[in-house]
């Protein structure tokens, strides 16, 4: 996981007993509607109550995807061990953000 600092001071955000965050270094606040990530990424509380941000389960279950219709469909070796490197990066991802406690959104069936 990674940490969000504090645009403040660069400390860390902490859980408040309010659902806010507050920075341990300058009593800065924020809010869960403040914290703004790329659709990729998705925000966590650590074991510790430290705000973070990991890789969102559902695009590291789509990159998963996409790795192994590459090593399917690619000819050479080389891109063979590249299609198995970028699965071992979205699975390694998928675990940080399951220990995290999150978990993909299900399926939209139609």
């Amino acid at each position: 996981m990674t940490l969000i600092h504090c645009s403040e001071c660069g400390g860390t955000y902490h859980l408040t007993p309010t659902a806010e965050f507050q920075c341990l270094t300058c009593d800065h606040r924020i809010t869960p509607r403040d914290i703004s990530l790329d659709g990729q990424e998705a925000w966590a509380v650590d074991p510790a109550g430290r705000l973070g941000y990991v890789t969102d389960p559902a695009a590291s279950l789509t990159a998963m995807d996409d790795a192994v219709e590459d090593y399917l469909t690619t000819p050479d070796r080389a891109g063979r061990q590249t299609a198995l490197k970028g699965f071992q990066d979205a699975f390694t991802a998928y675990l940080e953000a399951r220990t995290a406690g999150l978990t993909p959104a299900p399926p939209l069936h139609p």
